[in-house]
């Protein structure tokens, strides 16, 4: 017997040599294929978790889906099933498609979507189904849409509504109690109080927290298509009635002089409402039966194991043309901002001169990729200084977000102190860089028309209803400056929308502290 490590390689590369001609030459491409195809939108995913900007704690959902797996392949052998591997490389198969769509509008979290029906397909292929810790694929999959930075995706898109929904719904219960309650938007006002729906308390961390918890329960519990109906629209109305409570019991907290707003009674309430709208969620879950193997079930035992067979070489080809597109096509995405004329910040303001600063290299191949524009300046007069940015773009969704992705990404610690309300919102943050320096920024977005919104999301949907170009005006300022000094910066903001022909961005409704723009939820 030959024990020389030669010898023992050799026979490691002669099985290895084996088990690839046994497999045949479509697994093998298809293999390779399917890596090249995945791998992108991995990496990118994985950024999101690691990139303080995107907030997302969708790293410790995989790991948690990842041990569900594991408990489940360790718990005993699956029931074999022919047609598990063959369903899990169609799977794939699709998701190539979706991954050349995603290329081509170079829009990453298309991709990643695409991911999801991967983690789905590895489900099956490891028949999760059929094993004694049994599995629901389906549900895994949905877990897998939770480790996206779904939270940003969800405010960016739906944060408005759920604004909307959530002043409403406390609107429709204050009214019969609180008749002199009126609400404009996402604002309820009261001779006493006014209360602001913020962004980050539209509902959309606890829709998807619900979400989750459904989807864990729905991974071990026997669920028809009515029981899943229900299930949703527990998750739903329960995210709604734990955020319309809230801002209730905020509003009113308020008017009593409470200290709700300050933490930890802020989060606690946050938590104490949640618990309650998961309510639904648990009383649907309890009252279904707890899943049992697929092969264990009257009407589903499988089919006696054979070789599945070799994979089809029209797959295999699909899969490598796939990966080729993707790797060699440019990419044409179709939410690229044509030139934007007009507005643009002015060489003075008041007796400050201004001085441009050039964009970053990162920039500069960003906006000459996706339209655009960007315009920096700082502002002195000797005593102080104000830098100014202005983006202008007609692809919001592409181009605008909250300054505090940037600052995050930078290193900057960032609070988001919440909406001023005026003619011109003022999105208000506190930002504390690396080197300890404390700085106030504000952020406004208008259109060419002279509307504004308070957020990304609301600057969305009226670009949708009303395509037009957008502008996002950003000021950065010495916090301690706006602090000593807030007639100052009131001035400056007032001249600066003056000069670039917008309605004032300060309101009655302000409070003469700059520091806080009043109580929110």
């Amino acid at each position: 017997m030959d024990i020389s490590p030669i010898g023992s390689a050799a026979s490691t590369a002669g099985a290895v040599r084996d088990r690839i001609v046994r497999l045949g030459w479509p697994a093998v491409v298809s293999g390779v294929a399917a890596i090249a195809l995945v791998m992108d939108p991995a990496r990118w995913l994985v950024e999101t978790w690691r990139d303080p900007s995107y907030q997302s704690e969708g790293g410790f959902v995989a790991l948690g889906i990842a041990a569900l797996l594991a408990v489940s392949v360790a718990s005993g052998p699956a029931q074999p099933d022919p047609r598990a591997v063959r369903v899990a490389w169609r799977l794939l198969l699709g998701t190539a498609a979706v991954r050349v769509v995603g290329h081509l509008l170079a829009v990453d979290t298309i991709g990643a979507l695409a991911l999801v029906v991967d983690l789905g397909a590895l489900a099956v292929a490891l028949g999760v189904d059929r094993r004694p810790f049994a599995l629901r694929p389906l549900a895994v999959a949905g877990l897998g849409v939770l480790a996206l930075p779904l939270e940003n995706l969800l405010q960016r898109l739906l944060g408005h509504p759920l604004q909307l929904a959530a002043a409403a719904g406390a609107e429709a219960v204050l009214a019969p109690f609180r008749p002199d309650v009126v609400r404009e938007g996402v604002l309820l006002l009261h001779p006493d109080v006014l209360l602001a729906v913020d962004l980050p308390c539209s509902g959309a961390r606890g829709l998807l927290l619900l979400c989750g918890l459904a989807l864990g329960f729905w991974c071990r519990r026997q669920v028809s298509l009515p029981r899943a109906l229900l299930g949703a629209a527990a998750v739903v109305g329960g995210a709604f009635v734990a955020n319309a409570s809230r801002v209730i019991v905020l509003f009113e907290g308020a008017r009593a002089g409470w200290p709700l707003h300050d933490e930890p009674w802020h989060t606690l309430l946050g938590c104490g409402v949640l618990a309650i709208g998961a309510l639904p969620v648990f009383v649907v879950a309890l009252r279904s039966t707890p899943r049992q193997p697929r092969w264990q079930r009257p009407f589903g035992v499988a089919k006696p194991s054979f070789s599945p067979g070799r994979l089809s070489p029209v797959l295999a080809s699909t899969l490598v043309c796939a990966a080729a597109l993707v790797a060699w096509t440019p990419a044409r995405p179709l939410d690229v901002s044509e030139p934007v004329a007009g507005r643009r910040l002015p060489a003075a303001i008041g007796n400050r001169v201004g001085t441009p600063l050039p964009p970053s290299g990162q920039e500069r191949l960003y906006y000459e990729r996706y339209g655009g524009s960007l315009e920096k300046r700082v502002y002195g007069d000797g005593r102080d200084s104000h830098a100014v940015l202005l983006v202008r773009t007609g692809a919001p969704l592409r181009h605008l977000h909250g300054p505090d992705r940037c600052l995050i990404g930078a290193g900057h610690t960032v609070t988001r102190l919440g909406v001023r309300h005026g003619a011109t919102p003022s999105i208000i943050y506190r930002s504390v860089a690396p080197d300890g320096s404390l700085w106030r920024v504000e952020a406004s977005f208008v259109d060419d028309a002279g509307r504004s919104a308070a957020s990304v999301s609301e600057v969305l949907w009226r670009w949708l209803d009303e395509p037009r170009a957008w502008s996002l005006v950003e000021r950065i300022a010495p916090w301690s400056l706006c602090e000593a000094d807030p007639e100052r910066c009131s001035a400056f903001d007032a001249e600066l929308f003056a000069a670039l022909d917008l309605p004032s961005s300060i309101s009655d409704r302000s409070l003469p502290d700059r520091s806080l723009p009043g109580p929110r939820s």
